[in-house]
């Protein structure tokens, strides 16, 4: 089988070929080789789907995303339930916002009362993309970032603002976050591997305050 996963060339075959296996071990044998650059792969991955690989998608043996899963992914909806949650450590302090506009206005009446950094997302962004730290030094730029990156808004939530986490959990000093895959086939019958993992990034998360720091600095403390 052949295989494509935009942006991520450092996917090897031994990888998906194990994740195969996992699912039916008759396939032991079974191996994946990267599709040639052009060709319509039988197996399409992508974190996030992009306009110029929309006939790829079409025409793939099998795409890891479902239609409408996007709903799973939008941090806005997940703000949302966390402002609801009744559990302590997950009301982490959150705004969202229709517009780009609202957004900036928000942080024009406020930002004067704010103490500490926020970061705003892109609802639908994803790897890292999508991502400004916000505070009350350059909350103008990063206004304008966000109302360039998300425009007027995409039938949803534009903006989310979250409260900067200066110490978030880690492993090994590294941000992480842990994924369980499956399968949902035709008939939505649901598949669950037997083992989640941690994924963590490659660089340490210094932690600690990241007002008044150079965008760089703030990416590194973060951990992106």
């Amino acid at each position: 089988m052949t295989f494509a996963v935009p942006g991520h060339e450092s996917v090897d075959e031994a990888r998906l070929t194990s994740f195969a296996r996992a699912f039916n071990a008759e396939q032991a044998e079974a191996r994946f080789c990267r599709a040639a650059k052009g060709a319509v792969p039988d197996f399409l991955w992508q974190n996030r789907a992009t306009t110029g690989w929309a006939e790829f998608r079409r025409r793939a043996g099998v795409y890891n995303h479902l239609s409408g899963s996007e709903i799973f992914e939008d941090k806005a909806k997940l703000a949302l339930l966390l402002r609801r949650s009744a559990l302590e450590e997950n009301r982490l302090e959150s705004r969202v916002f229709a517009t780009a506009a609202a957004f900036a206005g928000w942080c024009r009446a406020t930002c004067a009362e704010w103490n500490g950094a926020w970061i705003a997302k892109d609802p639908r962004g994803n790897s890292g993309v999508g991502l400004w730290m916000l505070g009350a030094h350059n909350w103008e730029r990063v206004a304008t970032e966000v109302a360039q990156a998300v425009g007027g808004g995409q039938g949803g939530f534009a903006v989310v603002v979250q409260r900067y986490m200066p110490n978030p959990m880690c492993w090994r000093k590294r941000k992480l976050q842990f994924r369980l895959y499956g399968v949902v086939t035709g008939d939505l019958s649901v598949w669950l591997y037997r083992h989640g993992m941690p994924a963590h990034l490659n660089i340490w998360c210094r932690g600690g305050s990241a007002l008044g720091q150079s965008d760089r600095s703030i990416r590194e403390r973060v951990g992106l």
